[in-house]
C-alpha cells in the first residue's frame, strides 16, 4: 500500500442538535441531510469528525454559510446549542 493511500478509521460522533428559539433554523449536512430544525426542538444524527455543517441565515433559499466542522474531541452525545452558535458566529461578523 502506497502511503498515501492510507486509510484512517473515521471516528463518528452522536450529536444532538438543539434549538431553542422561536425560529426554524434551515441546516445543511452534505451527504447526511437538508434539515428544518423547527422551533424549541431537537434533532439528532451521528457525524463523521471532520463533516462541515452550514446554515441558512435567509432560510431554505438563502446562501449557506459554514456553521463549524466536527471536531474530534467532542464526545459522544454532544448536545449543540444551534441557534447560539449562530447567534455568536453573527456577533463575530459583525
Amino acid at each position: 500500500m502506497l502511503s498515501s493511500q492510507i486509510s484512517f478509521a473515521q471516528k463518528s460522533i452522536p450529536i444532538t442538535f438543539h434549538n431553542r428559539s422561536l425560529n426554524s433554523i434551515s441546516l445543511v449536512i452534505p451527504d447526511v441531510m437538508n434539515a428544518n430544525l423547527s422551533l424549541m426542538s431537537n434533532s439528532g444524527d451521528e457525524l463523521n469528525v471532520g463533516q462541515v455543517v452550514y446554515y441558512s441565515p435567509k432560510g431554505k433559499k438563502g446562501k449557506r454559510e459554514m456553521l463549524f466542522v466536527v471536531n474530534e474531541n467532542w464526545k459522544n452525545d454532544t448536545i449543540l446549542e444551534i441557534d447560539a452558535i449562530i447567534k455568536e458566529k453573527v456577533k463575530k461578523v459583525n
